[in-house]
């Protein structure tokens, strides 16, 4: 209910106004790339404005770009809150909403409701559609991310691994969804521990596709290449992937979007290992404000890149030390 999201949200301040009904009063949410005071919305006329228009479910009218962060989650749950009374559940329009809120819902890290519900739209998907239909494969991919986020990687192994398999087999290697797949399997295999199969799995998601440089999907491949090499200790090889990755989201995305802030806290680990802690520290702070702007400041992702901020500081206090004695 709108009431319920309105609690968990924070406020943003004036002279915001809602770009449906320009109106300022009430809780403004925002959750794209538009810039300034662009881009504000109130939940209730953004639910009015989708079921006009299915499209604004997932994008903004203005600059085009997918709902981030808490609008996003907002949306998602307002939507499927709308379709489940009407319908049994098993019908694609309420399954394709069941899966957009448990992804909104684990990148929110909302992880105990976001299990629970892609477990239970997978079961359906399977019992109505088959292991093999585009609607299984994309609840297998999205219950496979929670397990991921959850740190039970070894349970999104052999869902991503079925999900590539059937995708080569009926798609072919350069497809988006299957070099999305390919990504994520290499991943979770980075995730395992198991560089040599993730390192040939992420230089596929990179060189497939003849994707521009600049697309999101080729700077995420980039992102996880650097990540690969940081994991093992080659941190000359991952700081121009890493920063690279950084750049190119700024541009493409801002600074405010998930990845991004992302790729900032990534880079801020980065230096950290590598003794920049100043780098790092300028970095970290970013990250810290980002993701409370965008999540809240008792959200996770929130408190993960505060505890890494802590974590230089500390290590830069000991190296101060270490030089004076």
């Amino acid at each position: 209910p709108e009431e319920e999201c309105h609690q968990q949200l924070a406020c943003t301040q004036p002279p915001a106004e809602c770009f449906i009904c320009l109106e300022g009063h009430g809780l403004l949410l925002r959750g794209c790339a538009c810039r300034g005071s662009a881009g504000f919305v109130h939940l209730s006329c953004m639910v009015t404005a989708a079921q006009a228009n299915g499209a604004r479910w997932h994008t903004c009218p203005t600059c085009e770009q997918r709902w981030t962060g808490r609008l996003k989650l907002a949306i998602a749950r307002a939507r499927y809150d709308l379709l489940v009374p009407r319908s049994a559940g098993a019908d694609g329009e309420v399954l394709q909403a069941a899966m957009d809120l448990t992804w909104a819902l684990r990148e929110s890290c909302q992880l105990d409701e976001a299990l629970k519900l892609g477990i239970k739209t997978l079961a359906t998907a399977r019992r109505t559609s088959g292991d093999e239909h585009v609607t299984t494969l994309t609840a297998m991919g999205i219950l496979a991310s929670v397990y991921g986020a959850v740190g039970d990687h070894a349970a999104a192994l052999p869902l991503e691994t079925h999900v590539l398999a059937v995708r080569r087999r009926l798609l072919g290697n350069d497809h988006h969804a299957t070099l999305s797949t390919v990504t994520n399997l290499g991943v979770t295999h980075l995730q395992l521990g198991n560089h040599a199969a993730a390192l040939p799995l992420i230089h596929e998601a990179l060189e497939g596709g003849r994707r521009p440089r600049d697309h999101p999907e080729t700077l995420t491949s980039i992102g996880n290449l650097g990540t690969l090499y940081s994991s093992i200790g080659t941190y000359d090889l991952a700081l121009p992937l890493v920063q690279e990755a950084l750049d190119g989201r700024r541009r493409v995305l801002g600074d405010l979007h998930p990845d991004t802030l992302h790729s900032v806290g990534g880079l801020g680990i980065l230096l950290c290992k590598m003794g920049d802690h100043t780098g790092a520290a300028e970095l970290l702070q970013e990250a810290v404000a980002g993701f409370a702007t965008v999540y809240g400041e008792l959200h996770p992702l929130s408190r993960r890149c505060r505890l890494e901020s802590e974590h230089n500081h500390r290590q830069q206090d000991q190296r101060i030390r270490t030089e004076r004695t």
